[in-house]
């Protein structure tokens, strides 16, 4: 084994400029500005923390723009060290002055290896203390040029990253859901209690006497509403207003001495403010006799009293809570109604604050935090809502940590060669099957569920739809919403089901199929008179309606009948030729479309001919806009 420099494997290595310099200004969207914020403890980059500037600014910076695996490293402030690679789904991107752009060249050098190498703890502290040589710790580009690594034949590279990033790819999925779950529980928060438009339960529409408003949205129904002298707004009839320490236990954190504190992982966890969004542990104390009242139980709300107040759910065992951290823990209310209920109170405590004061959250602050408590009729829908996709965040979290241990044990190992390639890819075959995101039963009743559910919501928007239709809704549903649909998807000539899975639309107990007025077509409708409903658990129901409805606000009410119906298929079409070819490149997506053969009537033909370039390019502008591709690139 040899050793190279990082100038020796690469054709480009620059840095950014701020578009301040060009009298440029941040837009709300347009083309991805990535600051070394967003290069933080992950071979991905955050696109959370990712800004933006118009084309104008991105070609007066074209000598900073990125390309996909382009290697980048954070060469200054709080970030410096850090590095990620940037992906198909990050570009079109530039960059900052406070970010190194390594591009190497693929024949050289594998670029994956190359971020696993100096990730490693002694190479990137190594990088620090190089850094931190002048007088502002900065690492310049030469300095990044003369970055040195261990050269292995590229075959060897790769198959060492190929073992590191499987775990990686895993954590990032994982990541991935749990990004889709919150914001899918986000939406059904805003639309059931902040617009106050939550499906009227049976028991409702009985109660008022109204059973036709069985499922119809409460507030747009003419639910009545009343006015709410604390909050100074209508809320529903029959809801409440309670104090915060009213409905959850609000624990204050204990003065731990920091003449126990250790880093050897000796005596109990203690968790401070700045743990609380990563879940991790910073902290040990060998301090005893603490009450049991400061251990953190999973799934309790943390909230930092200092700095920018963060606040998020916590995912470990036997943890204790340091001073200047609060717990929220459940008793009526779910820990997700919870935190969505105070974040807004938070912020605002938070925006009062000069950018030049640290921010502290008081006593009487949280205790000035009023809370919508629902009617009971709603209370133990709620439980059922939030519960199941919180448990599958804490679940997915968990199994992170655990990927990340291995990774981190495995990656020195890989390195110095004291673990071979086949024995590190045994153990993490194990770990994976053992850790697998639990997915829902693949039988056909809960596939039948899943198609119930989908036919179901498209009703309740008074969308009629055939086979062909619903099956596009389904693998939309799972692949732009993360919703564990069981269904395999293929291209088949029939569509998004095997033969097998077909089958299940033709289940006469749940459905029948009457023709379309003055068509020979049949649309798809309910046969059991909405028994099977009240079987499918209320999360399920939830994030279909949810998002059907938000697919058909943004893209397909404005289509009917068959065009509808195409729609559908284009869009479904285009985001499974994303996701075979992990590319958003139109010219791509058209060669995978024009190998995708179909048949229409007795006519053989491909996707391509079926849909032009110009239909295929406005759909993917819409998928790339709303980033309904987040979850089908790898």
């Amino acid at each position: 084994m040899k050793t190279s420099k990082l100038k020796d494997v690469s054709v480009v290595i620059t840095k950014g400029t701020t578009p301040s310099t060009l009298g440029a200004d941040f837009q709300v969207d347009g083309i991805n500005f990535i600051k070394s914020e967003s290069i933080c403890n992950s071979k991905f980059l955050d696109r959370t923390l990712f800004s933006f500037i118009d084309s104008e600014t991105d070609n007066k910076l074209r000598r900073s723009r990125i390309k996909a695996n382009d290697l980048l490293f954070s060469i200054a402030g709080a970030y410096l060290g850090k590095l990620s690679i940037v992906t198909e789904a990050d570009v079109p991107a530039n960059t900052n002055q406070a970010v190194g752009i390594v591009r190497i060249d693929e024949n050289l050098a594998d670029v994956n290896y190359l971020y696993y190498y100096f990730s490693q703890k002694t190479v990137n502290k190594y990088i620090n203390d190089l850094s931190s040589q002048s007088s502002q710790p900065n690492l310049n580009l030469d300095l990044l040029g003369k970055l040195e690594f261990t050269n292995r034949e590229i075959e060897h590279q790769k198959k060492i990253a190929a073992v590191l990033s499987s775990l990686d790819d895993k954590i990032e999925l994982n990541n991935r859901i749990n990004a889709e779950l919150e914001a899918m529980a986000k939406i059904i928060y805003d639309y059931w209690f902040v617009q106050f438009d939550f499906p009227i339960s049976k028991e409702q529409a009985k109660f008022i006497g109204k059973p036709e408003l069985e499922g119809r949205p409460y507030k747009t129904s003419g639910g009545k509403m009343v006015w709410n002298e604390v909050l100074k707004r209508e809320i529903p009839e029959g809801w409440e207003v309670k104090n915060l320490f009213k409905v959850c236990d609000v624990q204050y954190g204990y003065p731990f001495s920091t003449d126990f504190f250790n880093n050897d992982k000796l005596g109990n966890p203690i968790i401070r403010i700045r743990d609380i969004i990563e879940n991790s542990i910073s902290n040990y104390s060998t301090q005893n006799n603490i009450d049991e009242k400061y251990i953190i139980k999973i799934g309790d709300v943390l909230i930092g009293m200092d700095g920018n107040f963060h606040i998020n759910y916590w995912s470990k065992e036997n943890c204790y809570l340091n001073q200047r951290v609060v717990k929220l823990s459940k008793t009526i209310l779910p820990s997700i109604y919870l935190k969505y209920q105070v974040e807004p109170f938070i912020q605002a405590r938070e925006k009062s604050v000069s950018r030049t004061t640290v921010g502290h959250l008081s006593d009487k602050d949280l205790k000035a935090i009023n809370v919508i408590v629902p009617h009971s009729i709603i209370l133990n829908r709620i439980n059922e809502l939030f519960d199941g996709p919180l448990n599958k965040i804490l679940t997915n979290k968990k199994q992170n940590q655990e990927l990340a241990s291995l990774r981190d044990w495995l990656l020195p190992m890989l390195m110095n060669g004291q673990v071979t390639v086949a024995d590190a890819e045994q153990t993490v075959k194990k770990v994976t099957e053992k850790t697998q995101t639990a997915k829902q039963k693949n039988d056909s009743y809960t596939k039948i569920q899943m198609l119930y559910t989908t036919v179901w919501a498209n009703k309740e928007i008074e969308v009629k739809q055939g086979e062909m239709a619903t099956a596009k809704d389904v693998y939309l549903l799972d692949r732009i919403y993360g919703i564990e649909t069981g269904f395999q998807f293929k291209q088949h000539n029939w569509g998004s089901f095997d033969p097998e899975e077909k089958k299940l639309l033709n289940t006469k107990q749940y459905f029948h199929k009457p023709n379309f007025p003055n068509s020979k077509a049949f649309y798809l409708d309910l046969k059991d008179d909405g028994k099977l409903l009240d079987k499918i658990p209320a999360d399920l129901k939830e994030q279909v309606s949810q998002g059907v409805r938000e697919m058909d606000t943004k893209v397909f009410n404005r289509y009917f009948g068959t065009q509808k119906a195409e729609k559908k298929e284009l869009f479904a079409t285009v985001l499974k030729c994303i996701e075979d070819r992990q590319s958003l490149d139109l010219a791509v997506i058209r060669e995978e479309m024009a190998n995708w053969k179909i048949k229409q009537g007795k006519i053989e033909s491909t996707k391509a001919e079926k849909f032009s370039e110009i239909e295929t390019r406005e759909a993917l502008e819409i998928i790339k806009t709303e980033n309904w591709h987040r979850n089908v690139m790898r």
